[in-house]
């Protein structure tokens, strides 16, 4: 299965025993590039299984290699496994005065569009594309470019369709959502945000996102409200004394235990 895939289809629920698909083993560290393929059939047939069947056949007896393409996504959004994560692909060598390199298979990720002649891919084999790209994007560990066979080589393939999506980036996956920050503790209405470290031989300050005791640090005013980043006081002076790396590790209580509301604090800072 591929993450974000709703309908995938393994080797074994449409490939013919007779015309197993096999080939070198990927060096999935190595890719960099998917590459997005079409046909160039004016109709994809409705039976898409049997397509895909008698691609491979054609490839084994005429070509002698498998199918050389990792993955097939219909129009329905529906994933066939070709070659898969498995072996290296074999669907664009492309030209070295282009690539610059031998044999571009070894870096590239091909996916067939399995799209009517030069047609662009519905929303929902474009989702698919997409989640095969993550996919591989997360297993190789890399932020990959994403092409058309035509810009390996002197080739129509994929097509207007696929060529004018590939340039609007519709194929690029979104990066992973940023988390929403962890809310902060919250005060009593009661308690202003300035508090005062009321320890006698040091003060609580920020190493490395957690909250210490330091002696030499005494009489420190925290504001708890000021989220990340924001600087911790030093009372006297009121100048920065430390970057607060992160004022979600901050334990309320044990600020409590040693200070008290700013506003109720004497002019000569004892109590």
């Amino acid at each position: 299965m591929i993450p974000g895939v709703d309908v995938y289809h393994p080797r074994a629920d449409w490939v013919d025993p007779a015309y197993p698909i096999s080939g070198p083993n990927a060096d999935t560290s190595a890719i960099h590039t998917a590459v997005i393929h079409y046909t160039a059939a004016s109709a994809i047939p409705q039976d898409v299984a049997g397509y895909l069947r008698a691609i491979q056949r054609d490839w084994l007896v005429n070509r002698g290699y498998s199918i050389g393409y990792r993955h097939a996504v219909s129009q329905t959004g529906a994933v066939y496994q070709c070659r898969g994560w498995e072996f290296k692909s074999a669907a664009n060598k492309g030209n070295p005065t282009i690539t610059g390199v031998p044999n571009f298979n070894v870096y590239s990720e091909p996916i067939l569009m399995l799209v009517n002649g030069a047609d662009m891919a519905s929303p929902m084999a474009v989702r698919s594309a997409k989640a095969i790209i993550a996919e591989s994007q997360r297993r190789s560990g890399r932020t990959f470019r994403i092409v058309g066979h035509g810009e390996l080589d002197a080739t129509a393939c994929p097509g207007a369709g696929l060529r004018a999506q590939i340039k609007a980036g519709v194929f690029t996956p979104s990066p992973d959502p940023t988390p929403p920050p962890t809310t902060p503790p919250t005060l009593e209405d009661d308690d202003m945000p300035l508090f005062i470290a009321k320890t006698p031989t040091g003060g609580f300050h920020v190493i490395d996102g957690v909250w210490r005791f330091s002696p030499a640090r005494a009489d420190v005013v925290v504001n708890m409200h000021a989220g990340v980043g924001k600087p911790l006081l030093d009372f006297a002076t009121g100048n920065p004394v430390h970057e607060l790396a992160d004022v979600r590790s901050v334990d309320p209580a044990l600020i409590r235990a040693v200070a008290f509301n700013v506003r109720d604090a004497d002019d000569d800072g004892s109590g």
